[in-house]
């Protein structure tokens, strides 16, 4: 549903360089978390707990890496979920509009291609890049744009419903990347009005949010942003979601699951109506590019140009894992054109063991054509079959 634009969180100037600290798995709460009063839920219910995904922390900061870089890193705070108000509702994702089902076949989604480690090339290229660029001065008030006290200062301490998961994203995440894009584009620190992100309204569907190039016109949007609880994006939504990302860690790349569409929008399970709304808002906007946060979870999804049906999902990034802030910059870098996307070295989309199983008609991701794992013989075992 379309919602006004959230107030954001105001740069401060820092008194002192914040500590860029490498991420492990934490036995204590940060300074930031004790700061904001911040509770940390260490031991939920086991029904309640999301499905782990293995850490993917890149290596610790170099001597030579940027101060931007280095800033990129540094340690977000994990938040509570609030399940005291309107529960029913955190945990539910609506049901697809008439506008969103009814699309011509060649429009439709099919081919949904887990990437699971996708990013890494490109936020290399970005580590890189960033080292070529002048470093702005530790009292610049730039960098107070990076620092996790200024980005999650006043924010709420703990997470009750969309429009707080909104609040979190958009200071925690995506603001300081916009900030780092245009310093990427612009070669300087200066803030400029483009490219930015805005809510929109309009005829449905309307994501929560768009990244503009150069204005608030459609033509100019880029990318589109959804937000969405810890609720609606666990349990079920965790379950199979990472099932299907988890076997491309294995199989071919590019092995492909098969989407079968829907006829309506009743009785569709959650991750069915995750994946129509995304798809629905992308077609509908013209992008090829969208994020989705839970604040908890993020992932960057991408609708090849010249490939009508097809849909790519990378892998969940988490706050207390140092790649999420640089992939979040190289992914709106690669929207706005700063890096090809040919950097991102997708795969072309491979059905070809769709045609060993037999299918289920049930709308939604297809567990049957979930891909294969690569099985690879050792020596002795080939010779043994020779």
């Amino acid at each position: 549903m379309p919602h006004p634009a959230k107030s954001t969180v105001a740069d401060t100037t820092p008194k002192s360089r914040p500590i860029v600290t490498h991420r492990r798995t934490r036995q204590t709460r940060s300074t930031t978390q004790s700061r904001l009063g911040i509770i940390t839920d260490r031991n939920p219910p086991e029904e309640e707990r999301p499905v782990e995904v293995p850490s993917r922390d890149l290596d610790p900061p170099n001597e030579d890496d940027s101060i931007i870089f280095k800033a990129l890193l540094l340690e977000l705070p994990k938040v509570r979920e609030s399940y005291s108000f309107a529960q029913r509702f955190s945990t539910a994702s609506r049901a697809p509009i008439e506008d969103e089902l009814k699309l011509d076949n060649g429009e439709r989604l099919e081919k949904v291609v887990p990437c699971w480690g996708i990013m890494s090339g490109l936020i290399g290229k970005l580590r890189e890049a960033l080292k070529s660029y002048t470093q702005p001065l530790e009292t610049d008030p730039f960098m107070s744009r990076l620092t996790v006290e200024s980005r999650c200062a006043h924010l709420p301490s703990s997470i009750c419903g969309e429009h707080d998961t909104e609040d979190w994203v958009h200071s925690a995440i995506l603001r300081p990347a916009i900030a780092v894009v245009q310093y990427l584009l612009y070669k300087d620190t200066v803030r400029r009005d483009f490219p930015n992100i805005s809510s929109v309204g309009g005829q449905a569907p309307i994501p929560d949010g768009i990244v503009f190039r150069f204005s608030t016109d459609r033509k100019n949007a880029i990318i589109a942003i959804e937000f969405k609880t810890h609720n609606v994006l666990g349990h079920s939504w965790l379950r199979q979601i990472h099932e299907l990302i988890d076997t491309s860690k294995t199989s071919a790349r590019g092995s492909a699951a098969k989407f079968c569409w829907p006829d309506e929008g009743l009785k569709l399970d959650k991750p069915t109506r995750v994946l129509l709304q995304l798809w629905g808002q992308m077609r509908s906007w013209r992008v090829n590019y969208m994020i989705l946060s839970s604040y908890e979870h993020t992932y960057f999804f991408f609708k090849p140009k010249d490939e009508s049906n097809t849909l790519y999902i990378t892998n969940d990034f988490k706050p207390n894992n140092n790649d999420l802030l640089p992939a979040t910059v190289a992914f709106m870098a690669v929207a706005l054109g700063i890096y090809s996307i040919h950097d991102l070295n997708l795969p072309p989309a491979d059905t070809k063991h769709w045609t060993r199983r037999k299918h289920s008609l049930a709308p939604g991701l297809d567990p049957s054509t979930f891909p294969n794992p690569v099985v690879t013989l050792k020596l002795t075992e080939i010779e043994r079959c020779a």
